[in-house]
């Protein structure tokens, strides 16, 4: 299996585009929860990604078996720490473990290369993500409204959604 680092502001978008192929071939794919070119969070991500790699700070790291995209993980970095955002894999390649597998060749990658000071988790931590950790911290999710009708509009319709599914 060969790691493949894309952070070209030019191939960051066609790599956005591969993670959101693989990740919609999964799971996700049918729930509509997966980012893909064609959807609101594929051009986030690739938006982001494009910005931060412009800045020499964005990065997809791919790892390939053979020609084929096994895993992928989205990164942004801030000159000190490695941000990993989203990871994604082949899910008919589970029994390898592809997103481990790239997960470890990237913190080799990255440990042998002294770039960055620390390697971010950006995600609530469960038992798999923290055996890799050396510490850990919580992570606050905070929705900000601009009015109070907003909030009730979107509220209401989330509480709408969960009653209909």
């Amino acid at each position: 299996m060969r790691l493949a680092i894309v952070e070209q502001p030019e191939q960051i978008l066609s790599a956005v585009g591969r993670f959101g192929d693989l990740e919609s071939a999964g799971w996700k794919g049918p729930l509509g929860t997966a980012i893909h070119r064609s959807n609101a969070q594929g051009s986030f991500y690739g938006d982001v990604l494009e910005r931060f790699a412009r800045m020499g700070r964005g990065r997809v790291y791919e790892l390939y078996d053979g020609k084929h995209l096994a895993a992928s993980q989205l990164c942004i970095d801030n000159g000190h720490a490695l941000v990993l955002l989203k990871t994604t894999y082949d899910e008919k390649m589970a029994r390898l473990a592809p997103g481990r597998v790239l997960l470890y060749r990237l913190l080799e990658h990255e440990f042998a290369s002294r770039h960055f000071e620390a390697v971010e988790f950006y995600t609530d931590a469960g038992p798999e993500e923290l055996k890799w950790a050396t510490g850990s911290r919580p992570v606050y999710h905070v929705a900000l409204y601009r009015s109070a009708m907003i909030k009730r509009v979107i509220v209401g319709s989330r509480r709408l959604r969960a009653l209909l599914n």
